[in-house]
This record gives structure tokens, C-alpha cells and sequence, in this order.
């Protein structure tokens, strides 16, 4: 087997990723690639080992035949999606990818990207297989249980989610197409989970209480021990036919129990927390490509570590030299 190389696309400000994929890349002698869209300023190339521009995903020939294009010539062997608007079309082109050159997309199946990334599919799924989830509120009466909380279909990172106090907000929020839900005051975790590249087997996970949310993503959490909510959330990734590192989100009320909120079917704004507690994706995610008949052992993750979130800058100059 040949030495692993890694693309990562719309890369962006991930750079604790890169860094944790480099690490693991790196030891087996490949090399780590970013990818974004041309003349948008990425500060995760400054820590990969060459970048790549590629088209919009909405221009889906240009995309494809670029992303094919880059993977034959920087001998690419694992293609690692980041962010949900790109998730859809790389599902459809994994098999291909794959069986014409021999390139592994890091997604899962096309049913399972559409009802992770489509909030009211993904309560009705729940509910159809008996998951604990945040039900939906009937938009018709919607204005008998104020105050509730609205969130877009389709968005994603917590944008334009919101409570809704009273009637003129609602009839707002129903015009851009939210789910409404009932508000819930109560411990959110955020799981990151492993999963067999095949999506038939949890290898591990890392329940993380979330704290200090800001634009979707917490600045301060705690990995916890909490086997209910494992349980749950290995029924749901289960359900799903989740594949690889991916991302799952609950509150545990008091009163309701446990209800699932959504499912990020990729890595997550904060999945160094878990990486680094044991869960170890990248490497094992390589491991797992290189050698698919291999058992992979189940991971052990370790509880009480914490993750505390700063800003940090990257400076360049005139000519767009790193300074």
C-alpha cells in the first residue's frame, strides 16, 4: 500500500483538523492537501503541505472534473469533506470515485446526508424508529405554544436559529421555511462519534457538554461519562448507516429525557477535544482505508479532559508572504 495522501476541501479556518490529519498523515509518509475556493483567504493551507483552488460545488461538472483532476495528479488517496453544502455531491460521486481511482470520499450514503442535512426529514426519521428526539411544532398552531425555537431546514453552524417570543416573529420565521420546535432549557452534549467506513459498526465516542455556544460551535466544553446518552446515539448513527467521524447533538431535560437534536454527518467545529482524548480519527480513518479487511479495534476515550477556545491570527504581508 502506498503512502497516504489527503485532501481536505473547504478547508477554511480548520486548522486543528489539518493539523491532527498531518500528524497522522505524516507518520505513514503522505502528505496533507487543503482545498478551497479560488481568491478566498484560508488559513489552513499555512499548515498543510500544498493548496489546491477548486470550483463552487453548486457548478457540479466544473467541481467534479477539478476534484478528479487534483486527485490523479497530487496522487490523492482520501478525500475529507467539511462542510454540509458540499456533502450531497460528494456522496453521489463516492462510489465512482472510488472504484475508478481507488479514492475514498470520507461521507456517507446519499439517503443518509439527506436526512441529516434536512431538519424536519431528520425528526420524522427519529420518530418513524423510535428515537428520542425534540419534536416538531404543528406550524398551524404554532402561536398556541409561544415561546418556541425556529431553525432553517437546511442551515447549518446554528445560523438563523432562534427563539420566537411572539406572533409577528412567527409568521416571520414561517416564511423562510424554519421548524419550529418546542424551547428547551436544558444540558446540551455534543457526541463525536466514529464509525466503520462501511457504516456498520461504532468503534467509539466522545460525549462532550457543551458550554459557551457561539455561532453554532462551543467555545469551552468537558468530555463526560454518560452511558444513556451513548446508548442513544449509537441507535441513531446505527439507524442512520453513519460512516467515519461524524457529529451528533442532544439535550438531556429533566422532564422530556434524552431527545436528539440533529446529526452532523462529518467532523465538527470542535472535534480536536475528541481527537485527542482517544478517539484518534485521522489515524484510524487512514487505517481503516489502507487496510478494509483489518479489524479495528474498539477505542477507548478518555473523561474530564477539556477544551478551552482562543482566536489566533496569521499574518501576511503586501505580497502575501506569511510574516
Amino acid at each position: 500500500m502506498s503512502c497516504p495522501n489527503v485532501l481536505i476541501t473547504s478547508a477554511a479556518a480548520k486548522v486543528m483538523l489539518v493539523k491532527a490529519f498531518a500528524e497522522a498523515v505524516h507518520a505513514l509518509g503522505g502528505k496533507v492537501y487543503t482545498a478551497d475556493l479560488p481568491d478566498v483567504p484560508c488559513a489552513a493551507k499555512w499548515f498543510s503541505d500544498g493548496h489546491v483552488a477548486l470550483p463552487p460545488t453548486h457548478d457540479e461538472p466544473a467541481f467534479v472534473q477539478a476534484l478528479h483532476a487534483t486527485c490523479e495528479q497530487l496522487g490523492i488517496t482520501l478525500v475529507v469533506p467539511t462542510r454540509d453544502a458540499e456533502l450531497p455531491l460528494m456522496a453521489d460521486i463516492r462510489d465512482d470515485f472510488l472504484q475508478t481511482l481507488g479514492v475514498q470520499i470520507h461521507v456517507s450514503r446519499p439517503w443518509t446526508i439527506a436526512t441529516c442535512l434536512d431538519k424536519k426529514r431528520f425528526v420524522e426519521f427519529c420518530q418513524t424508529r423510535n428515537i428520542p428526539v425534540l419534536p416538531l411544532v404543528d406550524p398551524q398552531h404554532a402561536a398556541d405554544h409561544l415561546p418556541l425555537f425556529a431553525r432553517p431546514r437546511s442551515a447549518a453552524g446554528g445560523r438563523g436559529a432562534r427563539r420566537i417570543m411572539d406572533e409577528v416573529h412567527l409568521q416571520q420565521a414561517l416564511k423562510e421555511e424554519c421548524i419550529l420546535q418546542p424551547c428547551v432549557d436544558a444540558p446540551e452534549y455534543s457526541i463525536d462519534m466514529l464509525r466503520t467506513l462501511d457504516g456498520n459498526k461504532t468503534l467509539g465516542l466522545a460525549i462532550r457538554k457543551r458550554e459557551n455556544v457561539r455561532c453554532g460551535e462551543a467555545q469551552y466544553g468537558m468530555l463526560v461519562q454518560h452511558d444513556a446518552l451513548a446508548e442513544v446515539a449509537c441507535k441513531l448513527a446505527a439507524a442512520l448507516q453513519l460512516c467515519g467521524h461524524c457529529n451528533l447533538q442532544f439535550f438531556d431535560c429533566s422532564r422530556r429525557g434524552i431527545l436528539a437534536i440533529e446529526v452532523n454527518p462529518r467532523f465538527g467545529g470542535a472535534s480536536n477535544l475528541a481527537i485527542r482524548a482517544g478517539l484518534d480519527s485521522p489515524a484510524r480513518i487512514l487505517q481503516m482505508h489502507q487496510h478494509p479487511q483489518q479489524e479495528i479495534p474498539p477505542v477507548t476515550v478518555q473523561t474530564g479532559w477539556q477544551m478551552l477556545r482562543y482566536g489566533n491570527d496569521i499574518i501576511l504581508d503586501e505580497k502575501g508572504k506569511r510574516r
